[in-house]
C-alpha cells in the first residue's frame, strides 16, 4: 500500500501529452451532449440524436482529424506502448 507521501508514477510523456490533450477536449464535448438514454419520448430522443450528430460533426470531427494527423506523424517503435496504442487506434 502506498503512503500519503509516495510519488505517483508518471503517466504522460511529452510525446503522448498532445494526444491526451486532444482526447480530453473530445471528452469535454461528449459531456456537454444530451443524454438520450434518459429520454423516453421518441420525438425528444430524435431531437437529441440530431443535436449529438451536429455537435460531433462540428466540434468533434476536427479534433478527430487532428488526432489522426498526430498519430500519422509519430515516429515510435511499433512494439512500444505508444506504438501499440496507435496501432490499436488506427486498426493497422
Amino acid at each position: 500500500m502506498r503512503g500519503a507521501n509516495s510519488q505517483r508514477p508518471k503517466l504522460l510523456t511529452p510525446q503522448s501529452s498532445e494526444a491526451i490533450a486532444i482526447i480530453r477536449k473530445l471528452l469535454a464535448i461528449e459531456r456537454e451532449l444530451p443524454d438520450f438514454r434518459r429520454l423516453e419520448d421518441p420525438a425528444e430522443r430524435e431531437a437529441a440524436f440530431k443535436i449529438i450528430a451536429a455537435s460531433r460533426l462540428e466540434k468533434s470531427r476536427p479534433l478527430m482529424e487532428e488526432l489522426a494527423q498526430w498519430m500519422r506523424e509519430q515516429n515510435c517503435l511499433p512494439k512500444s506502448k505508444l506504438g501499440g496504442s496507435i496501432r490499436y487506434a488506427t486498426n493497422s
